[in-house]
C-alpha cells in the first residue's frame, strides 16, 4: 500500500483481498469461478466487515487504479449481499431482515467506512477512478437514508465542496453535484432556500461540466415527490444554463430535461415559446408557411445529436403538456416543418449502395427515422396535425427531388396510427397519391409506397382493402415483380399487411396471379431475405385464403418440401424454418381431407428435421413446435400416432427455466436479447428467447389437448404439472394466459379419458382462484375467470369444486370490485382536476377497455356459479363509473 493504513486492516489481510480481487478480474473464465467462491464464502459471509473496510482501503490506498475503482464497484453491488443466518440468540449489528452486508456493519465500524471512502474521493485524481467512487458512495448515502442512518460527514462535505472557488478545485464541485444527482433525497429536509442557492451556485459555475452536473442535480432534487417553494426559479435557471453548454455537450443538457416532461410538465409551461425559437435554432432557418421543402439540413456529428435531442424534447412536451403546447402559436406545424425537412434529409442521399443492400443495413441509417416516429407521435397528441401536414404533401410527392417524394410518403405512413379517423375522409386522394409512386423511376420511392400502403391498411383498420382493393392489389401484385430487390421483397411484405383481416372473398379473383408471383420470388431470387418475405406472405395469403388456397397446393407445397428437404446450410436456417411454417399453415388452410395423404411423408420429414444436432440460436426449435400444431389442428384427433415425436421437446420447451443475468457496469451483452427489470437498485436482464419458446410450448400444449381429446390422456399429468404453476410465472404474461387457456382443456381431456378425480379439480381451481385474489392486471384478470367460468360449465356446475374454494373466489371477486371500484372513482378525479396528456389518455382508455372485459369475464363465472348474485348489480355499477374521454382537439 502506498500510503498508511487507515482503517487499521492488518497489511497480510489487505494483500490477501487484493489477490482475490484481482483474481475476480481474470479473463480465465475458471480463475474468475474460483475466486468469486471465495469471495461470497471466505470474505463476505465470514468477515464482512473486515471486508468492507479492506475493500474502501483499497479503494484509498492502492497504487494500481484499476484495483481502487474495482474495489469501488465491489462495495457497490455487494451492500445487498446477503449473509447466512447466525446461530440462535447470537447477537446481531443488522437492521434488517435478512442480514445485508451494509445494514449488519456496527456503527463504528460503518463510521470508519463512510470515512475511508470519503477520504479515498479526496485523494483519487483519476476521473475514472473518482466516477466509481461517487457511484459507490451515494449507493451507500441510499441504503442508508433507508435505513435511517446518517452520514452527517458526507453532507459537510457536499457543502464545502460545492463552494469551493478556485478553478482547481472544480472536480470536487463537480463530484458533490454528482452524488446529489444520484441521492437528491440527502437534502430533501434542509432549508429550500439553502438548496436553491447551492444549486444556483452550481448552474452558474464557471466550467461548463460543473453546470452540466448541477444541471442533472436540480433535475433530480425537482423530480422528489415534493415540490420545493423554489422550484419554479429554480427550473428557469435551469434553462437559463441549458445554452451555454459546449456544443459537444448540449444533447447531453437536452437529454437531462427529457424524462422531467412527464415528471413536472407545467415548470415548463412559462417557458414553451422561448424554448420552442431556441430549439428550432439547431435545424436552421425554415418557411413559415408550406412551400416544397428547402434543399436539405446541413449536419455534423455534434448537430445531428443535438437536434435529435432537441426534437424528443419538443415531441415530448407535445404529449405531456398537450393543451399548454397548443396555445403557443406555430408549436406544432413548426415541429411538423423539421420533421419534413429531416425526412428528406441529405442522409437519404448518402445511401448509395440502397438497392443493393439488405433490410438489416437500415439499422446503419437511422436518422430520418427518427422524424418519422415524431410524425407519429405528434398524430396522436391531436387531429390538427394531419391537416398541417397535408399541407406540405401534395407538394413533395410532385417534387423533382425523389428524397421529397419519399419523405412525403414516409409522412403519409407515419400519420395513421394516431390519425386514422381523419385519414380515413381522404381515402380516395391517398390511394391516388400511392398508386402514383408505384411508378415512381427511384426505386427507393417505390419502396416508400409498399411502406405507405402496408401501414395505413393496418392502421385505418381494413378501410383500404374494403373500398380500394381493385386499384391497390394489382398495383401490389405488380410491385412483386419490380427489378429492385428491396423493393419486390417490401411488397411482399405489404401484403402481408392488406392481407389481415380481408374476407377471402376480396382476395379470391387475385389469388392465381399473386401465388404465381411469390412462389417466383422463392424460386427465381439469390437473395435469401427475398426468398424468406415471399415465404412469409405465402404463408399469410394460405391463412387468409384458407380452402381457396386448395387451388395451389399441388404447386406450392412440393417446393416447400424441397427447401426442408435441401436447404441444410446454416446460413439457410432460417429460410427453411419459414418454408416447414408456410407448409403448417397451408395444412391448415387447405384442411384434412386435403392434406391427409401427404401428412405421413410430411411428418416424416418433420421428425428428421428435429433428430438433427440444433445450435442454441437454431430458429428451427420453435418453427418445429409451431409446425407440428399447425399438423395437429389439420389433423385433429389422427394426429395422435405422432404425438411421441412432438411431445418429448414440446415438454422440454414448457419446462425451460428462465435465464437470468445480474449485469454489471461495463458488461458488454446483447441487450436486445434480454427483458431487462431493475431489482434492488441492479439490472437484472432475462434470456427474452427462452421465455418466448416457453409461451410457444404452452400455447400449442392447449391446442393438443383442445384437439386430440382424449388422445391426449397420457400427456395429461405432465401437462398439469406444467399447467398449474405457469398461472404465477411472473416473467412472462404469455405464458400465464396459456396457462389459462390450457386448464380447461386438460379437464375436458381428464372428463373424456375418464381420468377426472375431485383431486384434480380442486388442483386447479384452487390455484386460479389464488392466482384472481392478487392480480391487478384487467387483461390476465379476464384470462383468469373466463377459465374459471369455462371450468365450472365443463364440470357440470359449482358442486363439483368444494366449498372452501367457491368462498374464497366469492372473496377474490369481492376484493376485485372493490379495487376496480377505486381504481375508477381515482381516474375519474384525476380527469375532473388535471389535464391528462394525450398519449396517457390513450394509455387509460385502454385499461378501461381491458377492465370492461375483465368485468365481462367476471359476470359470466358468477352466473355459472348464482345467475341472481349482488355481485351483478355492482359490476353493473362499476361499469358504469368508465370516464366519457374527450379529445383535446373537441
Amino acid at each position: 500500500m502506498s500510503s498508511p493504513n487507515m482503517a487499521n486492516i492488518s497489511p497480510d489481510l489487505l494483500s490477501a483481498l487484493s489477490e482475490v480481487l484481482a483474481k475476480l478480474q481474470s479473463a480465465d473464465n475458471q480463475v474468475r469461478s474460483q475466486a468469486e467462491t471465495e469471495f461470497n464464502t471466505q470474505w463476505l459471509s465470514q468477515q464482512p466487515e473486515q471486508t468492507m473496510l479492506g475493500m474502501a482501503e483499497t479503494c484509498r490506498a492502492h497504487p494500481s487504479p484499476e484495483l481502487r475503482g474495482f474495489a469501488a464497484v465491489m462495495i457497490r453491488r455487494h451492500l445487498e449481499f446477503e449473509l447466512p443466518p447466525l446461530p440462535a440468540g447470537a447477537p446481531s449489528t443488522s437492521h434488517t431482515q435478512p442480514r445485508t452486508l451494509y445494514s449488519n456493519l456496527s456503527q463504528p465500524v460503518l463510521s470508519m467506512f463512510q470515512f475511508t471512502l470519503l477520504h479515498a474521493l479526496d485523494m483519487e485524481t483519476l476521473p475514472s477512478c473518482r466516477r466509481k467512487l461517487i457511484d459507490t458512495i451515494a449507493s451507500v448515502m441510499q441504503h442508508g437514508l433507508d435505513m435511517g442512518r446518517h452520514w452527517s460527514e458526507l453532507v459537510e462535505w457536499l457543502h464545502s465542496s460545492a463552494q469551493s472557488t478556485d478553478l482547481a478545485s472544480h472536480e470536487k464541485r463537480r463530484d458533490a453535484y454528482g452524488i446529489l444527482v444520484e441521492v437528491p433525497a440527502i437534502v430533501s429536509d434542509f432549508d429550500e432556500n439553502a438548496v436553491g442557492a447551492l444549486l444556483e451556485k452550481g448552474l452558474k459555475d464557471s466550467v461548463w461540466n460543473v453546470r452540466l452536473t448541477a444541471l442533472e442535480a436540480t433535475i433530480a432534487y425537482l423530480s422528489l415527490p415534493t415540490l420545493p417553494g423554489t422550484a419554479v426559479a429554480l427550473f428557469a435557471l435551469c434553462l437559463n444554463a441549458v445554452p451555454s453548454m459546449p456544443k459537444d455537450h448540449l444533447p447531453m443538457a437536452l437529454q437531462t430535461l427529457i424524462p422531467f416532461t412527464n415528471a413536472r410538465p407545467k415548470l415548463f409551461t412559462p417557458h414553451l415559446a422561448q424554448l420552442l425559437s431556441f430549439l428550432l435554432s439547431f435545424f436552421g432557418p425554415g418557411p413559415t408557411t408550406p412551400t416544397p421543402m428547402n434543399p436539405t439540413l446541413v449536419l455534423d456529428d455534434d448537430r445531428e445529436q443535438a437536434q435529435m435531442a432537441g426534437l424528443e424534447l419538443l415531441v415530448s412536451l407535445s404529449e405531456s403538456a398537450s393543451t399548454q403546447c397548443k396555445k403557443i402559436p406555430g408549436w406544432t406545424a413548426s415541429i411538423l416543418r423539421i420533421c419534413m425537412e429531416g425526412m428528406a434529409g441529405e442522409e437519404l442521399e448518402e445511401w448509395d449502395d440502397w438497392d443493393a443492400s439488405e433490410p438489416q443495413d437500415d439499422e446503419d441509417h437511422m436518422y430520418p427515422l427518427a422524424f418519422e416516429q415524431a410524425i407519429d407521435r405528434l398524430a396522436i397528441c391531436g387531429k390538427a396535425v394531419v391537416p398541417l401536414t397535408f399541407q406540405y404533401i401534395p407538394q413533395m410527392l410532385q417534387s423533382s427531388d425523389w428524397k421529397q417524394r419519399h419523405a412525403g410518403l414516409m409522412a403519409m405512413a407515419s400519420l395513421g396510427e394516431g390519425g386514422s379517423n381523419v385519414l380515413k375522409h381522404e381515402l380516395g386522394t391517398i390511394v391516388t397519391f400511392i398508386a402514383h409512386a408505384f411508378g415512381d423511376p427511384e426505386g427507393r420511392v417505390r419502396y416508400a409506397a409498399c411502406q405507405c400502403l402496408g401501414q395505413l391498411c393496418t392502421d385505418l383498420e381494413g378501410a383500404i382493402q374494403q373500398e380500394h382493393h381493385t386499384t391497390i392489389l394489382p398495383i401490389l401484385i405488380r410491385a412483386l415483380r419490380d427489378p429492385v430487390p428491396r423493393v419486390h421483397a417490401h411488397a411482399a411484405s405489404a401484403m402481408i399487411n392488406f392481407c389481415e383481416g380481408v374476407p377471402k372473398a376480396i382476395l379470391a379473383p387475385y389469388l392465381p396471379e399473386l401465388v404465381t408471383g411469390l412462389v417466383s420470388m422463392l424460386n427465381d431470387n439469390t437473395q435469401r431475405y427475398v426468398q424468406e418475405q415471399a415465404l412469409t406472405t405465402l404463408a399469410m395469403v394460405a391463412d387468409a385464403s384458407e380452402e381457396l388456397f386448395s387451388q395451389f397446393y399441388n404447386s406450392v407445397m412440393p417446393v416447400l418440401v424441397h427447401v426442408m428437404q435441401n436447404a441444410k446450410a446454416s446460413e439457410y436456417r432460417l429460410l427453411r424454418a419459414k418454408a416447414m411454417e408456410c407448409a403448417g399453415l397451408i395444412a391448415v388452410a387447405v384442411g384434412k381431407e386435403r392434406f391427409t395423404p401427404d401428412a405421413h411423408q410430411f411428418c416424416e420429414i418433420l421428425v428428421h428435421m428435429q433428430n438433427e444436432p440444433h445450435d442454441d440460436d437454431d430458429p428451427a426449435v420453435q418453427y418445429l413446435m409451431g409446425t407440428w400444431s399447425k399438423v395437429c389442428q389439420t389433423l385433429g384427433q389422427d394426429f395422435a400416432p405422432y404425438l411421441p415425436y412432438a411431445m418429448p421437446s414440446l415438454f422440454h420447451s414448457a419446462a425451460l427455466k428462465p435465464e437470468i443475468t445480474v449485469f454489471h457496469d461495463g458488461d458488454r451483452a446483447d441487450f436486445d436479447a434480454y427483458s431487462i427489470v431493475e431489482l434492488g437498485g441492479q439490472e437484472i436482464g432475462i434470456k427474452t428467447a427462452l421465455l418466448e419458446e416457453k409461451c410457444t410450448a404452452f400455447e400449442n400444449l392447449a391446442i393438443y389437448a383442445a384437439k386430440l381429446g382424449p388422445k391426449f390422456s397420457p400427456y395429461l399429468q405432465q401437462s398439469l404439472e406444467l399447467a398449474i404453476p405457469g398461472l404465477s410465472f411472473v416473467l412472462h404474461e404469455g405464458v400465464r394466459e396459456a396457462a389459462a387457456m390450457m386448464l380447461p382443456q386438460l379437464l375436458s381431456c381428464a372428463q373424456q379419458s375418464n381420468m377426472l378425480t375431485n383431486q384434480m379439480i380442486q388442483g386447479v381451481c384452487q390455484p386460479l382462484v389464488k392466482a384472481m385474489q392478487t392480480e391487478s392486471d384487467p387483461a390476465y384478470l379476464q384470462s383468469l375467470y373466463a377459465c374459471f367460468a369455462h371450468s365450472i360449465k365443463l364440470l357440470g356446475g359449482p358442486q363439483a369444486v368444494d366449498a372452501a374454494t367457491i368462498k374464497a373466489f366469492w372473496d377474490a371477486t369481492q376484493n376485485q370490485l372493490h379495487d376496480l371500484g377505486d381504481r375508477r372513482r381515482t381516474r375519474e378525479q384525476r380527469v375532473k382536476t388535471e389535464n391528462i396528456p394525450s398519449d396517457e389518455q390513450f394509455d387509460l382508455e385502454l385499461i378501461e377497455e381491458s377492465e370492461d372485459t375483465a368485468l365481462t369475464c367476471m359476470a359470466t363465472a358468477i352466473q355459472q356459479i348464482d345467475p341472481s348474485h349482488q355481485f351483478l348489480v355492482v359490476i353493473s355499477h362499476i361499469r358504469d363509473l368508465a370516464v366519457a374521454w374527450t379529445s383535446d382537439d373537441d
